[in-house]
């Protein structure tokens, strides 16, 4: 509820404004007026010189008569103060008003329209933004609270204060932001990319969201074809942004993976075309190396282990054979078969069986 104060300071801007627009009403008045009676030519030269002759006899528009035009011509501003259009629009914007409220200079609607639309303020707004601005407070705010909901909903992990908040729910409701928009409006707003927030980076949020399930699935879709994402390359992925001069998305690091992962193994072009990553097809040779090496599957990883790729094949060998695969693990000593449980039974058993044969064992 306003002060007493504040509603005294409502009635004289209100009472200064009307009594501009009285002033700047009564100077074309008396211009429209000269201009029949002395049957001169509607001239912009001799409507300046009218004007000028009024003004030396009668008090001008005043500074603030701009404001009635303004409240005039944009209804859905009324309630805003001027200190509030001036930030918002632009001096610029404010000057071609104060302008036409002086009467200086006369322009017809399409005249003023066309100056307006180039105002820093206008060549800067997008539609959604400008729909947002011209809604009433309690509309806006309605806005925001759905924005803030939403934020909440999906990234309450990131970290945000209660003031990074409301400054991004105001931001993604202004520019009516959904979906990816969203998302990466919240993710630039942590990395503070593109001016996105006012103060400065938040490590720790910058952590929480390397960390979160977003730049999470960005690095596992990589990783199952082998590729590793770099941290400055989820950013930009999770914020729209840029990678080594080139727009990155999460589907465009999943096709850079692909592509890599082809080039390494040609030969199972195929497959990566019909949708299989590399981990898909290292599946059945995870499995059999899990069962044989008796390790669990969670210890065998073909991304960080280069032996594990062997399975894979090459262009000239092809991919391998299980029953190949098999023998490489018991053979190849890198694998550790010989430590196992069963290189060790087998190991006894052929021991005893030579024993047995050279009578050395009953």
């Amino acid at each position: 509820m306003a002060t007493a104060k504040e509603l005294e300071l409502d009635v004289a801007e209100a009472l200064k404004v009307r009594n501009a627009l009285k002033a700047a009403a009564d100077q074309k008045t008396f211009v429209d007026a000269q201009i029949t009676a002395r049957k001169l030519k509607d001239t912009p030269a001799n409507r300046k010189l009218l004007r000028a002759e009024y003004q030396k006899t009668a008090k001008p528009a005043d500074d603030m008569a701009w404001m009635e035009i303004f409240r005039k011509d944009y209804p859905s501003y009324s309630d805003w103060t001027t200190t509030a259009v001036t930030e918002h629009f632009g001096q610029d914007f404010i000057d071609i008003l104060n302008t036409v409220a002086q009467g200086t200079i006369e322009y017809s609607d399409e005249e003023l329209k066309s100056l307006l639309q180039n105002t820093k303020y206008f060549t800067a707004v997008t539609d959604k933004q400008y729909s947002f601005d011209t809604q009433r407070t309690g509309v806006q705010d309605d806005l925001i609270a759905t924005a803030r909901r939403a934020i909440t909903t999906d990234y309450a992990d990131i970290g945000l204060s209660e003031t990074d908040l409301a400054d991004l729910s105001r931001t993604v409701a202004r520019s009516g932001l959904t979906g990816t928009g969203l998302k990466q409006a919240v993710y630039q707003y942590a990395f503070r990319r593109a001016a996105a927030a006012p103060m400065a980076t938040d490590t720790k949020m910058v952590t929480n969201v390397l960390q979160g399930a977003d730049a999470d699935a960005i690095r596992q879709n990589a990783r199952a074809y082998g590729y590793a994402v770099s941290d400055a390359e989820v950013q930009a992925a999770l914020t729209g942004g840029m990678y080594n001069g080139v727009a990155v998305s999460s589907e465009s690091i999943l096709q850079k993976a692909q592509k890599a992962a082809k080039g390494a193994y040609g030969h199972l072009s195929d497959q990566i075309d019909a949708g299989l990553s590399l981990s898909d097809i290292f599946e059945n040779y995870k499995r059999y190396a899990a069962n044989v090496l008796e390790l669990d599957e969670s210890q065998i990883d073909f991304t960080n282990d280069p032996k594990w790729q062997s399975a894979f094949g090459t262009k000239e060998s092809g991919q391998m054979g299980l029953g190949d695969w098999v023998t490489k693990l018991k053979s190849d000593e890198s694998f550790g078969w010989q430590f196992t449980k069963q290189a060790n039974q087998q190991a006894t058993d052929v021991g005893l069986s030579l024993a047995r044969a050279f009578g050395k064992v009953k």
